[in-house]
């Protein structure tokens, strides 16, 4: 079943007559809001030829990443049970049993697999145009989006890099993303680079195509890094640069030395221009894993807005806002943390041990339950409010997968939704989760159990469900095999949305399919609800309200949506149903006229303490639909103390 425990009360109260179970998020001022920005020159660029003419380039030897895992079995017995035979038909997988309502399945195939060298893929995955990009350690593949035919590869990542020069051409280190630039229309990669012995120097290697075509040309660049081992680097797209974060570990004990964070030169970048240095701040020890917010749809956010880094904090997530100044580099900040209180969680696997079981042996999987998961996922709606979609694997006996929807994230930010996914006794984690143009999420991972080897699966919601739950779990694929000889799994998987429906989601992620290590498999597939339409008949603006905390029995000022009828005919309006603590008023009557609009008046006054959620459906007429759902969401606190006394005294000690 869905569980969703209540959301925590106020961090402290320091005041007498502060409501009781007052949620609110908490600016705090640390170290990192103060550190000076310090820059990073790019070291070289160039435009490469066409990737389809480029010879690939050959393997190469695992290198001193700590990605390679110290548990696995020796190399030779790995080796010997790597498998080349491609899982290419339904009869050799068990395919989807149990489907979300309404979602129509599209592709589900296979991946890049493994080489033999790497105990984890980090298997990533984007949408654009016409093609779909898989990157894994340490190959990728371009494929055909609607027929998933295979256009290009596999081919080893450096070879993007021929002719470059240095580690980003003779290495091939791995931690990869591969995400697409739904604005510019162009594919950015990225990995990082170092020498054979694993030491400094180190460098960030990022890649931008000239187009939507991947097999096509490329701008290149190399940007230094500090002499510190740059492990799990990832990269958002935001207009105003490509936003990255790595965790900083000593180069030769791994252990850890904070995040950074960095903004790169995004316009040059895309010209084939020189670069300007990458503008980076360091974090504290204490912050590590941060996730920059990753830009979906096709609405930009407002002017001037900062991009969001979010991560994991205790019973709360940590936000900054980074502000890049490209002109005045000294007028660069990255502010934060504000601490966004959630539900009561414990991290999977204690946060940085081992517990995920799989059926027919005793070697437990790493939960990855220490951080957010790729990726933080932004969208801007029609009606001006903001979204950012998160989620991570928490320890709910077994493991679940949290998921987020924060709300107004540049102001005081909301949690508007959130949930613990575990439906039933197996172990859920890796999640990826992401959002489309009507606000329906999805969500999708890794599950197994002592009676279960590992699967791919996924669940999905759509904007007008009830807030914070998710439908039924659909299956991508059922392992038959195993993770033997090491406790690696991960470390990410890739949920991503169509760029030109703004309604497909594609999801990749690993799968063992026989029995071994360094031999994992990877899985590609895409679904829709059918529901999700550029053309709404009807819109609601906005789908959703969020009223704050009031105190049991206090009715909160009123907040209003607006129903539009974007038909050519009139729209019918059967019956008006709130739920929940909630009531409205409007003005729509039994009928809209063609084109016409109407207002709805609501108010919040809670009969209980806690998170209370409603809706407020309306049933009509309206083709391809039979109702519109606004969600509604507030706190209830306790009554409000008053105080009898104008003034209080108090005798000395």
């Amino acid at each position: 079943m869905n569980s969703k425990s209540l959301r925590p009360k106020g961090r402290a109260f320091r005041a007498i007559l502060l409501r009781a179970g007052l949620l609110m998020a908490v600016p705090l001022l640390s170290q990192d809001s103060s550190n000076q920005m310090r820059s990073y020159p790019e070291v070289k660029h160039k435009t490469t030829i066409p990737l389809r003419d480029m010879k690939p380039a050959s393997p190469h030897a695992a290198s001193a990443d700590p990605d390679n895992d110290a548990d696995a079995a020796p190399r030779q017995t790995l080796v010997s049970r790597h498998s080349t035979a491609r899982v290419a038909s339904p009869s050799t997988v068990r395919r989807a049993s149990l489907a979300p309502a309404n979602v129509s399945s599209g592709l589900n195939m296979e991946g890049v697999e493994a080489d033999g060298t790497r105990a984890t893929p980090d298997t990533v995955g984007a949408v654009g145009a016409t093609q779909y990009v898989q990157w894994v350690n340490l190959q990728f593949e371009v494929f055909d989006k609607s027929s998933g035919s295979l256009i290009h590869g596999p081919i080893y990542g450096n070879t993007l890099w021929t002719g470059f020069g240095g580690p980003c051409e003779t290495s091939d280190n791995g931690d990869i993303v591969a995400e697409y630039d739904k604005v510019a229309k162009v594919w950015v990669m990225s990995q990082h680079a170092y020498g054979s012995s694993g030491g400094a120097p180190y460098y960030l290697c990022v890649a931008v195509s000239t187009s939507s075509d991947a097999t096509g040309t490329w701008n290149l660049y190399a940007f230094t890094l500090p002499n510190n081992f740059p492990d799990y680097p990832k990269l958002a797209v935001w207009p105003d640069a490509y936003y990255i974060s790595i965790n900083e570990q000593n180069p030769t004990t791994f252990a850890n030395l904070g995040g950074l964070v960095c903004a790169l030169d995004r316009l040059d970048m895309l010209a084939g221009a020189t670069a300007l240095p990458a503008q980076c701040f360091q974090m504290p020890v204490t912050y590590q894993s941060l996730l920059p917010s990753d830009l979906d749809g096709t609405i930009l956010p407002p002017i001037g807005s900062p991009n969001y880094f979010l991560d994991l904090g205790s019973n709360s997530l940590n936000l900054w806002q980074f502000h890049v100044d490209w002109q005045t580099p000294a007028n660069t900040t990255f502010n934060g943390p504000t601490v966004v209180p959630v539900s009561t969680f414990l991290k999977a696997c204690g946060g940085s041990s081992t517990c995920v079981p799989q059926v027919g042996t005793s070697q437990l999987l790493d939960g990855l339950g220490d951080r957010l998961m790729f990726r933080v996922a932004y969208r801007h709606f029609a009606d001006g409010h903001e979204s950012l979609v998160a989620s991570h694997s928490v320890s709910s006996s077994p493991s679940g997968i949290r998921w987020y929807e924060i709300q107004n994230p540049a102001g005081t930010p909301e949690v508007f939704q959130e949930s613990t996914f575990s439906p039933d006794s197996s172990w859920r984690w890796m999640p990826s989760i992401a959002m489309d143009q009507m606000g329906d999420i999805a969500l999708g991972y890794s599950v197994s159990s002592s009676s279960m080897a590992p699967a791919i699966r996924y669940t999905a919601r759509l904007q007008s469900d009830p807030l914070d739950t998710m439908e039924s779990e659909n299956s991508i694929v059922e392992g038959p095999g195993t993770e033997q000889g090491s406790n690696r799994w991960g470390d990410y998987s890739s949920m991503s949305v169509d760029p030109v429906d703004d309604c497909t989601f594609f999801y990749t992620n690993q799968y063992q399919s026989e029995t071994g290590s360094y031999n994992w498999h990877t899985r590609i597939a895409s679904f829709k609800f059918p529901s999700c339409t550029s053309n709404p008949p009807v819109t609601l603006s906005p789908e959703g309200l969020f009223f704050g905390a009031y105190a049991v029995g206090v009715t909160s000022p009123t907040q209003t949506f607006t129903l539009t009828n974007k038909q050519s005919v009139a729209l019918n309006i059967s019956a008006i149903t709130p739920s929940g603590d909630f009531a409205q008023t409007n003005t729509c009557g039994s009928s809209v006229a063609a084109q016409g609009t109407c207002t709805f008046t609501v108010s919040f006054t809670p009969t209980a303490q806690g998170t209370r959620t409603g809706q407020v459906v309306i049933s009509d007429d309206a083709a391809g639909s039979a109702q519109q759902v606004v969600n509604l969401t507030g706190t209830g606190g306790g009554p409000v103390v008053p105080l009898n006394e104008t003034s209080l005294s108090f005798e000395a000690l």
